[in-house]
């Protein structure tokens, strides 16, 4: 089959969960000998990545309006208009829930799509003013008709999404590669020991609630430091404000990758995820599967990835943020216990082998006469 991919930034994935879902599902595709378009962004995707196929994906790079408010909507708009014109694709995959609204348009031209919902995008606090919110809620109400299939990446959303609209979309869970723990090569070098430090890996963005992780961690009586490791386009108020926050244990060390990120994933004591609106999150998942401790707020899609695995904190509050971190810095035997159940609570619930089984088996029915139709 010939499948466009549409709405990310762009891969190769160097941030942005939706950015790693379809790298991981796109080069398994491709190499089960489909033919993968995936669209990327002139910001995020280099002239230089988009001359030969990237893992044995052809990547079509196209500008778009790069401001908070319009990057994705114009890219996909583009998108959409190439791929109708240009491609002749026998599916259409859009990831996200703001590009609902864009998923009608290759069905008008006869092309089935597939929209991909990876959490509530209207709860993000990055969309608290009205206009954006409307927009998201009005393509959450309306995606099951625009789309050919509604798929979702976790369980929660599917029972959420049953419960208010009466609809049953598909899922496809987030996947994992076990990788290898790394040995301590780097990290004395950033003044960092093992299992000598608090860890945050992610955007830094409102909705990952970095802040309450800072004012908690400075009401700590420890000289455990906490490491934050990320950044964020389109968020410089907010990095002033965790900057003003931060006390003297605390290093920011921007975007890191590779065997670097995998080095503090290996060693850290625990890692912590205080987000407020979250899918199933890739720096969770990555966190278990290095065998890590974890510490997450109790929205429904933290505790769904955690399970057995995590300590919990209730979501927004500080004051409890503190006292469980507390406790866990007090109880090391506690923490090194929970660390051992982490890799194998994720081996067995994740599995890119599995989602990519799923939407192979989804875009051929799709396209397969009489079954087109089906929801």
């Amino acid at each position: 089959m010939r499948i466009a991919i549409l709405g990310l930034k762009g891969i190769p994935a160097t941030y942005g969960g939706v950015e790693r879902y379809t790298e991981e599902l796109a080069t398994r595709l491709a190499a089960r000998g489909h033919e993968i378009l995936v669209y990327a962004r002139t910001h995020y995707t280099s002239k230089e990545l988009a001359r030969k196929p990237y893992q044995g994906i052809q990547l079509v790079r196209l500008p778009s309006l790069n401001l908070k408010t319009t990057d994705t909507l114009s890219h996909t708009l583009l998108s959409t208009l190439d791929v109708i014109t240009q491609r002749h694709v026998d599916t259409v995959i859009y990831q996200s829930l703001g590009n609902a609204f864009m998923s009608v348009l290759p069905r008008l031209a006869g092309i089935p799509t597939i929209l991909v919902l990876h959490t509530e995008e209207w709860r993000m606090e990055k969309w608290k003013g009205a206009t954006a919110q409307v927009f998201l809620r009005a393509s959450e109400r309306v995606s099951f008709s625009l789309a050919t299939h509604v798929c979702v990446t976790s369980q929660w959303l599917q029972e959420n999404l049953r419960l208010r609209y009466g609809r049953e979309a598909g899922f496809a869970s987030q996947g994992i590669t076990l990788p290898e723990l790394r040995p301590m090569k780097n990290l004395e070098t950033l003044g960092l020991t093992s299992r000598g430090y608090i860890l945050f890996v992610g955007r830094l963005v409102p909705q990952k609630g970095v802040h309450l992780l800072l004012e908690a961690y400075s009401k700590l009586q420890t000289d455990m430091p906490l490491v934050i490791v990320g950044d964020a386009p389109h968020q410089k108020k907010y990095q002033d404000q965790l900057r003003s926050l931060a006390t003297p244990g605390v290093r920011f060390l921007g975007f890191r990758y590779g065997d670097e990120l995998a080095e503090l994933y290996s060693h850290a004591y625990v890692y912590v995820l205080p987000s407020s609106s979250e899918g199933i999150a890739f720096t969770l998942l990555e966190a278990l599967a290095f065998n890590n401790c974890v510490l997450v707020s109790t929205i429904p899609a933290n505790i769904e990835a955690a399970g057995p695995s995590g300590f919990f904190f209730q979501s927004g509050d500080t004051s409890d943020l503190c006292r469980v971190l507390g406790e866990l810095l007090a109880h090391p035997d506690l923490v090194a216990e929970r660390r051992g159940q982490a890799r194998a609570h994720i081996a067995q619930q994740y599995n890119w082998d599995r989602v990519a089984d799923y939407y192979e088996q989804l875009c051929l029915a799709l396209t397969t006469p009489d079954k087109g139709a089906h929801r």
